[in-house]
């Protein structure tokens, strides 16, 4: 099953005869994640040790899984809230992030998380995998004594002739979905054997050995008011439906992506129209279809001929429209909020104090971030003495983040953070990368040359240049 939870690892190391639980992390960003340990240990169904007969060589156990809050528990921990004037919480996956990361781990405690392991590795003192039993459901079995497995996984043996066998498995899980109590939203068909996964590797967030399918999202009908244009942070402009708030999955949705003009285009989508909308992944709102039989008074969306912040021509690039003023305040906004997001240099600062910071004209560039005092963060950005002095020296500690995280940070085009990881082992600084060639970049796995010249074509910007110019004055990584 998937969960529709919190992912979770968890390190035992070996002592004697036996291995105790070491740390708790979120998954983060593939390298990184966030240490839960002490909530982590409040989990009942979390042992602290693992009493196991193992061969001598094995020094660690590694337990990934998903934290989760059963739905009778989100009744009553919302009852709890409301009582106290707080806000409830929308889903069980929120109620189980929001419980996992308290400051306080009684509160954790008291909020009966459980945790379902669904992939067990074993590891020498050198972090190389042991591959003790054949399978991974010989390991469910091995370790079901100590932990929660994902209920009704099945073993299916899988031929050509017999390949419906995943689809009937899909249709069994999504029809009893709603009596299990958790959520869960798709299945996931993994490769049994863990030799051939090994084979087949992973990427820094997906397993190749593995794959869900997604159970189909709950559809909504609500009617689009007006389309607004939002402005990212390399200048591709996205056209947004503002729709009358309507209830999907328990999360109010109030907006939807149109992405695009040909998007617009090819689903007729106008002003006005009553249209169905799901939560792409769960997640993104997004426009299935125009219900044309409810369709009057409507109005064509005007695709725009100048950015809507700072009013500069518009250039047509594919299906896309972008701004290429490098001084459009909306992409300096939008560039800060990038480099401070949390896959890169991860720093809790909300988009309003950015966008106050930038629109005051104190700050112009991400590298004028690292030049304001606590009193600019405070009387600027509104915040008060405490908060901008937190937030001053939590600016100022990114000053030593790792190299592919700045690179990520810079906002390339087509330079996500796997692709960053890739650049940061090959290059080492950002000179070397400067001065590469698309010969040299092109050679590199992974690095296509749509993507090389997207990176070649950033570094010859002056105003990007000038600016890592004066970041490499302040980062140490560089």
């Amino acid at each position: 099953m998937k969960f529709d939870g919190v992912n979770l690892v968890i390190i035992y190391r070996r002592e004697k005869d036996r291995f105790l639980f070491q740390r708790a992390l979120t998954r983060g960003d593939g390298i990184y994640g966030e240490d839960v340990s002490l909530n982590a240990k409040t989990i009942k169904t979390i042992p602290l040790v693992i009493y196991k007969d193992l061969p001598s060589d094995i020094e660690f156990i590694e337990v990934r899984g998903e934290v989760l809050l059963y739905k009778k528990d989100l009744n009553i921990i919302n009852k709890q809230r409301e009582e106290e004037n707080l806000p409830k919480f929308s889903n069980t996956r929120n109620a189980a992030s929001g419980s996992l990361r308290q400051i306080n781990p009684q509160v954790t405690a008291k909020r009966n998380l459980k945790f379902f392991a669904y992939h067990f590795k074993l590891y020498n003192s050198s972090l190389n995998e042991i591959l003790l039993l054949e399978n991974l459901s010989d390991l469910f079995e091995f370790f079901k004594d100590h932990f929660f497995i994902s209920p009704k996984y099945e073993v299916i043996e899988i031929q050509p002739e017999n390949i419906d066998k995943l689809l009937e498995y899909y249709k069994e899980i999504s029809d009893q979905k709603d009596s299990f109590e958790f959520e869960i939203d798709g299945v996931v068909f993994k490769v049994n054997n863990l030799k051939f996964q090994q084979i087949l590797g992973n990427t820094t967030r997906n397993y190749k050995w593995a794959i869900a399918y997604k159970f189909h999202t709950d559809i909504a009908i609500t009617k689009i008011i007006e389309v607004i244009f939002q402005v990212g942070k390399t200048g591709i402009i996205t056209p947004v439906a503002v729709l009358e708030p309507t209830i999907i999955e328990g999360v109010t949705v109030k907006n939807a992506s149109l992405h695009n003009f040909d998007y617009i285009k090819a689903k007729d989508i106008k002003i006005g129209d009553y249209v169905e909308i799901r939560r792409a992944g769960k997640v993104i709102p997004e426009v299935v279809k125009v219900i044309k039989e409810l369709r009057k008074d409507v109005k064509e969306i005007t695709i725009p001929e100048n950015c809507p912040s700072c009013n500069y021509k518009l250039d047509k690039e594919g299906p896309f429209l972008v701004c290429k003023n490098y001084n459009c305040t909306e992409k300096i906004i939008q560039r800060i909020v990038h480099w401070f997001s949390k896959e890169a240099l991860d720093v809790d600062i909300s988009e309003g104090t950015i966008s106050k910071l930038v629109k005051s004209s104190i700050v112009k560039d991400i590298y004028d971030m690292y030049m304001l005092t606590p009193a600019d963060l405070a009387v600027i950005g509104n915040l008060g003495k405490k908060s901008a002095s937190k937030l001053y020296n939590d600016i100022q500690k990114t000053r030593d983040a790792p190299f592919y995280k700045v690179l990520y940070g810079l906002s390339i085009p087509s330079v996500g953070l796997a692709t960053a990881k890739i650049l940061a082992q090959n290059f080492k600084n950002i000179d070397n990368l400067i001065n590469s060639s698309l010969e040299k970049l092109t050679s590199i796995p992974k690095i296509g040359e749509e993507t090389a010249k997207n990176i070649l074509s950033f570094f010859k910007e002056n105003k990007n240049l000038e600016l890592i110019k004066k970041m490499k004055g302040i980062m140490k990584n560089k």
